[in-house]
């Protein structure tokens, strides 16, 4: 089955490029919340659930590469449809769009404690969160969408 999608190379970037784009933002803020929590849970033993946890990711980001490599242009739709079917696939693409949602809901509350920490602490969280909405959707919507960042 063809899934990769046929783009023009002037018109787009690598799906590979994104993947790190995503993963440093989401390192970026989980560097700046996750040391507490981590402590408050695992006290002085902290240590080591980062290096399971690293280990892990570890993993799960080779075996993500070696996929990237087999479907050059693909979406991670096609790809889980390609690999799991039409209907266990289709299923894993709901689940990751609710996952996507919720985890940049929960970068985004971050980024408003960051910017009410340091910058505006008077400035109410819905205006904070709204200017950075309108900026997200004037990338994507006004701009053409991410094809042509």
């Amino acid at each position: 089955m063809d899934i990769n999608i046929k783009k023009s190379p002037t018109s787009s970037f690598r799906s590979f490029y994104l993947f790190f784009i995503v993963v440093t933002m989401q390192v970026g803020v989980g560097i700046m919340g996750a040391p507490r929590w981590i402590f408050i849970h695992a006290r002085q033993d902290s240590w080591i659930s980062i290096l399971i946890a690293w280990l892990a990711i570890a993993i799960v980001v080779a075996i993500m590469l070696l996929i990237l490599k087999q479907y050059e242009n693909a979406d991670i739709f096609g790809i889980q449809v390609d690999i799991f079917g039409k209907w266990i696939g289709t299923l894993l693409g709901l689940i990751f769009i609710v996952y996507f949602f919720i985890s940049n809901l929960v970068v985004l509350a971050t980024y408003i404690e960051v910017i009410h920490v340091f910058l505006y602490p008077d400035l109410p969280s819905y205006a904070i969160g709204g200017a950075m909405i309108l900026l997200v959707l004037y990338a994507f919507v006004g701009k053409g969408g991410y094809v042509s960042l």
